[in-house]
């Protein structure tokens, strides 16, 4: 595959982050998203609460994401990332969109 064709691929998905949710695991639940990009080098995640994320493993540190920082976007090849674990403390739903 050329690599403009492998710069067009993405994934995409839209999910409900259940409240008092730790470690959700990404690509086990959301089937749609880690197939066309196995390892995506550029994530972009919107959400509507605070939430906090790790990459890849879910022994990685904690990162929190206030809503001030939706959307978030890695930085560009910054880190290949195969999963992604999200963790929300609010006794409340969070709405997810990502790719």
């Amino acid at each position: 595959m050329n690599e403009l064709m492998r710069a067009l691929r993405y994934d995409w998905a839209s999910f409900e982050l259940p409240a008092n949710q730790t470690n959700y695991d990404v690509a086990t639940e959301q089937s749609a998203l880690f197939n066309n990009v196995p390892y995506a080098k550029n994530v972009v995640i919107f959400h509507n609460q605070q939430i906090s994320i790790r990459w890849n493993n879910t022994l990685m540190p904690l990162a929190v994401l206030p809503i001030s920082r939706s959307p978030f976007q890695s930085p560009d090849r910054w880190l290949e990332t195969s999963n992604i674990y999200l963790t929300n403390t609010a006794e409340t739903i969070v709405e997810i969109w990502l790719w």
